[in-house]
């Protein structure tokens, strides 16, 4: 199978996050490198982090929140109808106090249902997954563009990030009929 365009664009990204979601939730070893580089956002133990994501101003559910420190896996949390989140990360609840780029994605598949993170870590591509489509801008939803930045201190954080719709592109839009 060839991939379409649009799969191909989103294909690197979305192999990212499933790959991120499946480190997240089996942990990571370290090795011995890692462990003498204490600037690692890995080096020091978890700390709570939360917040709440809007898409437009209203609250968003079934978005994922990935927090990518420079260095190391990746923390993840999904949001719920209110659109509140909690970072888990290497089998426990938040992430160790850093520096990270922050993701915010809302996938939708044609059939309207939102691909939460059970979906999009599956080993074997689910029907949704096949048709998704990202519904936030990608200076927000993709790792490698997005603006998002998040400092954890010692204590840990609560982040809320506000968010805007993807705009089309010109380019894959349909000409008129005549």
């Amino acid at each position: 199978m060839i991939p379409t365009p649009r799969l191909h664009r989103r294909l690197p990204w979305l192999l990212a996050t499933i790959a991120s979601a499946l480190m997240a939730s089996i942990g990571c070893a370290r090795g011995p490198s890692d462990a003498a580089d204490s600037s690692t956002a890995d080096a020091a133990p978890p700390v709570p982090v939360k917040g709440v994501v809007r898409l437009e101003g209203r609250p968003l559910s079934g978005a994922v929140v990935t927090f990518l420190p420079p260095r190391g896996a990746s923390y993840v949390g999904e949001t719920d109808e209110a659109g509140r989140y909690v970072i888990e990360g290497a089998g426990s609840e938040g992430a160790p106090p850093g520096e990270y780029k922050v993701a915010v994605s809302y996938l939708v598949s044609a059939e309207g249902e939102p691909q939460r993170l059970a979906s999009r870590s599956s080993l074997t591509g689910t029907p949704g997954m096949l048709t998704a489509k990202e519904q936030v801008a990608r200076k927000f939803s993709d790792l490698g563009r997005s603006e998002l930045k998040a400092v954890v201190g010692p204590q840990g954080g609560t982040f809320d990030f506000d968010v805007t719709r993807e705009v089309p592109n010109p380019q894959e839009a349909k000409p008129r009929e005549p």
